[in-house]
């Protein structure tokens, strides 16, 4: 098994820990918004950008490294 999966496994399960020990209300203000949702539901929120950062990030990283083929010289010349 992958060492990666076995850190995201890890890391999964330590935030649904720590969710579902923080079910308490919470009010929150966002963008002049007020809401109240429990605490549990914005840590998950925030996990979940967190990864989508991470992962968009990781795309963007693999874009700059793909190799580029290699350039011909023009014919002509």
């Amino acid at each position: 098994m992958d060492i990666r999966k076995i850190v995201a496994g890890a890391l999964l399960v330590l935030i649904l820990v720590f969710v579902f020990m923080n079910l308490d209300r919470a009010n929150i203000w966002f963008f002049g918004i007020r809401a109240e949702m429990p605490l549990a539901l914005l840590v998950l929120a925030c996990a979940g950008l967190g990864f989508g950062a991470g992962q968009l990030l990781a795309f963007i990283n693999q874009k700059k490294q793909s190799p580029k083929p290699p350039k011909t010289p023009a014919a002509g010349l």
